[in-house]
């Protein structure tokens, strides 16, 4: 239940009209990663995006990590995609996770 409460902290945050910046964002999508939510972790990637910051190889091994945890294979290659749109070059770990999840 960790990251329900992760992402209860990140609206707190956003009530008090302080800024989320990249790492809390990371920090939220890996523990919906941890926990095996990977829908939680797709909405907060739409979210991060429509407030204009800039997610990193970091938030999107997290991203990648939760639809491989979550079997969702299409999602996982659809980021790599993604990542190259923003101008950032896939990582070991994100990589690695899509392949994972092509795998199941």
């Amino acid at each position: 239940r960790h990251w329900d409460q992760a992402l209860q902290l990140l609206s707190s945050v956003r009530r008090a009209r302080l800024a989320p910046d990249v790492f809390t964002y990371s920090a939220c999508i890996s523990a919906c990663e941890k926990a095996h939510r990977w829908a939680a972790a797709l909405s907060l990637l739409g979210d991060l995006r429509r407030r204009g910051v800039r997610a990193n190889v970091v938030t999107f091994g997290a991203l990648a990590s939760a639809c491989e945890k979550g079997g969702m294979w299409l999602q996982a290659l659809s980021l790599l995609e993604d990542m190259g749109s923003v101008r950032l070059e896939p990582d070991l770990v994100a990589c690695n996770e899509c392949l994972s999840a092509c795998e199941k």
